[in-house]
């Protein structure tokens, strides 16, 4: 007897110890509705934010990060009797683990208290929509944002490159038209020598890239192909121009720097050799056509010497230039 005793007792502490050892799980509001034939009105609220109310809570050990943060969360919402926390931020006190033992987190929350205000249906949330003057959405954009300031038709907005931007000032400045990044370009060359002979038209065509440096100075750089020189003198060349570029007024650009070439093959006169390397200035004159085309008229005048007779390439293109 003395025997089953003790067994019992045994059990009921057995019982008692691991009914006692329960867990407390923290988790956001959520909603789900299994049953997807069910049709539920979507409802739309504000958040009162209230700037002078801080509120933090902290959580108790608990065996990860996240059951920490959750039941700080969970905590910070019940006793402040708000609806949700404005920019949470978390400190977190991890215990190191030693085997079986520590390795528990605590994590402390702090951050404005909201509550939620004017329910109302999704369809006459859209219905405030239409009394809104986007207008004053587009000028409160350019103030705070430092977004620009879109053209407005009635109540729809029409944006472009070339759009109307607003500055700090309430005045109205125009965008700038130079668009950074690569692009190609086909043109028209017409070519001779700093002599009496015949020039030569031919196309050419290459692929550059421009950056700004400054709203209305830009540099333009890239690498093409040409045939230059006179028409009994054919001078094939790859070249490198780098220009610096001035926006002098809307959609016109003044470029001018620096071109070097490599002459790759000739077909030239007797008696008469090519140098290889080639040297001199570029300038010209750029209109934007849109946001992707521009037309360009560029000049080179040769420095170094392009024949051994001394002859220096001069020619003129006009082109065309498409910007990705």
């Amino acid at each position: 007897m003395k025997n089953i005793k003790t067994v019992i007792s045994s059990t009921v502490l057995f019982v008692l110890f691991f009914s006692s050892c329960s867990t407390i799980q923290h988790s956001y509001r959520s909603a789900s509705i299994p049953n997807k034939n069910i049709i539920s009105g979507e409802v739309v609220v504000d958040t009162k934010l209230d700037l002078n109310k801080k509120v933090e809570a902290t959580s108790s050990l608990r065996n990860s990060v996240e059951e920490a943060k959750e039941e700080a969360y969970y905590k910070a919402i019940t006793q402040n009797n708000i609806d949700v926390i404005v920019d949470p931020i978390y400190q977190i006190k991890t215990t190191e683990k030693i085997f079986f033992f520590g390795g528990k987190s605590i994590a402390k929350i702090t951050g404005f208290g909201a509550i939620y205000v004017n329910p109302r249906t999704k369809v006459e949330a859209i219905g405030e929509l239409t009394k809104v003057d986007t207008t004053n959405i587009n000028k409160f954009n350019a103030i705070y944002f430092n977004k620009p300031l879109k053209k407005t038709f009635g109540r729809t907005s029409s944006t472009t490159d070339f759009e109307t931007s607003a500055s700090s000032n309430g005045r109205k400045t125009k965008k700038s038209y130079n668009k950074n990044g690569w692009g190609v370009e086909l043109a028209n060359m017409t070519s001779d020598f700093d002599s009496d002979s015949n020039p030569n038209s031919s196309i050419c065509f290459g692929i550059f890239n421009s950056g700004s440096i400054s709203k209305k100075v830009g540099v333009y750089y890239g690498l093409g192909y040409s045939t230059e020189g006179s028409t009994s003198d054919n001078l094939k060349y790859i070249r490198a121009p780098f220009m610096f570029k001035y926006e002098i007024f809307n959609r016109f650009n003044l470029g001018a720097g620096v071109q070097i070439g490599i002459c790759i093959s000739s077909d030239l006169s007797p008696m008469v050799s090519a140098n290889t390397f080639d040297y001199g200035l570029v300038y010209g004159l750029g209109y934007r056509v849109s946001k992707s085309l521009s037309v360009n008229l560029k000049t080179y005048a040769g420095i170094s010497e392009a024949l051994d007779n001394g002859y220096k390439n001069i020619n003129s293109q006009l082109g065309l230039t498409y910007h990705f």
